[in-house]
């Protein structure tokens, strides 16, 4: 043991953390704002509707992109110093996070009240209007992950955490606006919220690395499209078949 003592690198990784931990409280905070605001303004069975929406929509997300975040972090940080392996990488990356949730959001948009019913029961099939409005910031944020990879990886995480600030009090200023029309309000101002603030956020985090919003176009177009036409295929299905599989989620029930 000895004592603490300071250098230059310790500095910079003790700052380092602390922007990255400042990021997170404020990530933190924003995720849960909806929550506080429409549990404090709209009284009722408003937020249990909501949050249920909510947290069943995201879970499949976060089990795609926890495990893949957890490699393509340190392998972008390994490549800083070779931008085209990087591009390429991250590019890689980012198509894989999409081809696989993309179309997860859109099957179960397309038959969210009979996953809402299968999944939870009838007394939430209420929530399910909630959970169609809410598969479309969830397919805008399908790539989220993309850009805390960027800062991270290439050291910026002051702009990650300026950043958040920003994206934070504006979600809260939609939220805020939204709760004039209720749950469904709030829900369809995360969607402008996140229309609005995706691309100048991306900018944002591209700027001064090898990455352009072109190339991102140029990856997801095809999950997003095939996506789109996949899922809009299951929603003509899907109503097709409900007449016959009341009776069949009655009998499973039972």
């Amino acid at each position: 043991p000895a004592p603490p003592w300071r250098s230059r690198d310790a500095r910079s990784l003790v700052r380092f953390g602390g922007y990255l931990a400042g990021f997170r409280v404020v990530n933190y905070v924003g995720r849960n704002l909806d929550n506080v605001l429409v549990g404090r303004f709209l009284r009722g069975s408003g937020l249990g509707l909501y949050s249920k929406a909510y947290g069943l929509l995201m879970l499949p997300l976060r089990m795609v992109n926890d495990p893949i975040s957890d490699v393509a972090v340190p392998a972008l940080s390994r490549l800083q110093s070779d931008p085209e392996r990087m591009r390429a990488y991250y590019y890689k990356a980012v198509g894989l996070v999409a081809m696989l949730s993309m179309p997860v959001v859109a099957w179960v948009a397309a038959v969210a009240d009979s996953f809402v019913l299968t999944l939870l029961g009838e007394q939430w099939v209420a929530s399910v209007e909630i959970f169609h409005i809410l598969t479309i910031p969830a397919f805008i944020g399908t790539f989220n992950v993309g850009t805390g990879w960027v800062f991270v990886s290439s050291g910026q995480v002051h702009r990650q955490l300026a950043c958040g600030l920003v994206n934070t009090a504006l979600g809260a200023l939609a939220i805020v606006i939204g709760l004039r029309w209720g749950i469904e309000g709030v829900a369809w101002a995360l969607v402008v919220s996140a229309v609005v603030r995706r691309p100048p956020t991306i900018a944002n985090c591209y700027r001064g690395t090898p990455f352009t919003l072109r190339g991102l176009g140029e990856v997801l177009w095809r999950p997003a499209a095939a996506s789109t036409l996949a899922g809009l295929g299951a929603f003509g299905v899907n109503g097709w078949m409900a007449p016959l599989a009341g009776p069949a989620i009655s009998l499973f029930a039972s």
